[in-house]
């Protein structure tokens, strides 16, 4: 319900663009998509040319990316493993944890 109503609120007028009702993207997706590419450019450039010398110029955009990534990807983890472990509504095959749909939509 939260997330229905943030969605709504936040991401309608993404989903009217052109690009988004082509691509076929979800008004949250392309939000997250959008915000992400606006870090990663940031702290390109910070690590690019605002930031002192150091090991973050030999390859600024891997650096910017993995600043992005982990705490993303660790954020997923937790709501993978609190999903699979801790949900009540668990299916009991495996077939079923991978292949059914999850209850916050995917």
């Amino acid at each position: 319900m939260l997330l229905a109503e943030l969605e709504e609120a936040l991401f309608i007028p993404l989903a009217a663009t052109p690009l988004a009702q082509a691509v076929g993207l979800t008004p949250l997706a392309l939000a997250a998509g959008v915000s992400c590419l606006a870090a990663q450019l940031l702290l390109f450039v910070a690590f690019s040319y605002l930031l002192p010398v150091g090991p973050w110029r030999r390859l600024p955009g891997l650096t910017a990316h993995q600043c992005i990534c982990f705490p993303l990807m660790i954020g997923l983890a937790c709501v993978g493993v609190q999903d699979w472990f801790l949900s009540a509504a668990v299916p009991t095959s495996l077939s079923g944890r991978v292949l059914d749909e999850h209850r916050l939509g995917g």
